[in-house]
């Protein structure tokens, strides 16, 4: 069989449904011609032998399928039937012409009107619910696992203090103490023998008689991240030394926070994106917009001029300011209460505050900036 007719016949609903065929084992017993020749192309590491088939097979030597067309990173790989993701990210996805295009479709289709926003049914829905119907999904997900986890736990727990009441009369029965009387019956001379025992058995499987696994699983899951993410140059221990590829600089970040930062979607550089900050993507490319239309003073997340509260994006010259707002977060009753309070305090001094809300600027972002760079044109007329 070819190439195109071994691709056809994977992608066939009802063939290979074990995936034993799409495995190096299989493929090779089972096309020893194409395995072969399979065997000659050099791939990146990072690469699964289904995800190198899956290339194999359209003649893809160069490895172009799969590829952002927005940042021209690798897209995430699905799977050999549906292939790669349209994009490598959902930002990418927001900014991708032909997804826009779709979407625009759609709303032409369903609601007569392109640009259509249902925003305002959004904020109506959100206000009828409850505390407890806004959380989100993931959340009600989470505290629905916790519990579940909890429950089996007893249940697990249980049925061992079972056990040990019927084996040993006691439902707490530790066989710690066992272990410890054993041990200290023994003379100095076994509990040396013992140890060095140990040690000759490391020392012959892994010439090193203090051999610990822990170090190199530890080494394991690093080098996986470094391939990763490109970005990390190093890890050592529990912190990462990466490269921005925005601002160019060499910064160094905790594991735990650089992967919470990617997991949520934002910017991983503690310099573009500094510590307690927590810019998202929208607000940051709201304030580049900013600076690429207006030349004076721009001030970014400041706590002093409306303190205790911070503002986004603040032109002191013209005395306005911006507020990027998350869809989902400033529905909430407490960042309600705490902008209204913002509101106020920024009246009392002067300045004009303009909200930017997030549905707005991924669904309409041609129209919202050219809505801001309306009010600095009509601020600067009157400065």
């Amino acid at each position: 069989m070819t190439k195109e007719e071994v691709f056809t016949y994977f992608n066939t609903k009802g063939i290979d449904k074990s995936g034993f065929l799409k495995k190096e084992s299989g493929f090779s017993k089972t096309y020893p011609a194409l395995y072969e020749e399979l065997k000659t192309w050099s791939y990146p590491k990072e690469f699964t032998f289904t995800q190198l088939l899956y290339h194999f097979l359209q003649d893809d030597n160069e490895f172009k399928l799969g590829i952002c067309p927005v940042d021209k990173n690798r897209c995430t790989f699905l799977g050999f039937r549906k292939g790669y993701s349209e994009c490598c990210s959902l930002h990418c996805l927001q900014n991708y012409d032909k997804h826009k295009e779709k979407i625009f479709n759609t709303k032409l289709l369903h609601y007569n009107d392109g640009s259509f926003t249902n925003r305002d049914k959004f904020i109506k829905t959100m206000n009828d619910k409850s505390d407890d119907d806004k959380l989100s999904s993931n959340h009600k997900r989470s505290v629905s696992l916790k519990q579940t986890y909890k429950e089996r736990g007893e249940q697990i727990n249980d049925a061992k203090c079972n056990t040990k009441l019927i084996k040993y009369g006691n439902p707490t029965y530790n066989n710690r103490t066992k272990f410890i009387e054993t041990y200290n019956n023994k003379t100095d001379t076994e509990k040396q023998l013992a140890i060095q025992l140990m040690k000759e058995t490391k020392k012959q499987r892994y010439n090193d008689e203090n051999y610990c696994n822990s170090k190199q699983i530890k080494e394991t899951a690093n080098q996986k991240m470094i391939n990763k993410y490109p970005d990390i140059i190093s890890i050592n221990g529990k912190i990462c030394t990466v490269k921005c590829p925005n601002c160019g600089n060499t910064y160094e970040i905790s594991k735990r926070m650089f992967m919470q930062r990617i997991t949520h979607n934002h910017i991983p550089c503690v310099i573009c994106n500094p510590k307690r900050k927590f810019w998202s993507i929208g607000e940051k490319e709201m304030c580049e917009y900013i600076k690429s239309i207006y030349s004076g003073v721009i001030i970014e997340n400041d706590r002093k001029i409306l303190k205790p509260y911070e503002i986004d994006c603040f032109l002191p010259d013209l005395k306005i300011g911006f507020e990027y707002q998350g869809d989902f977060w400033h529905h909430d009753k407490k960042c309600k209460s705490r902008d209204k309070k913002k509101k106020s305090i920024a009246d009392n001094i002067g300045i004009e505050i303009y909200y930017v809300w997030e549905s707005e600027w991924i669904n309409n972002n041609s129209v919202i900036k050219e809505t801001i760079l309306s009010i600095i044109n009509d601020k600067r007329r009157n400065f």
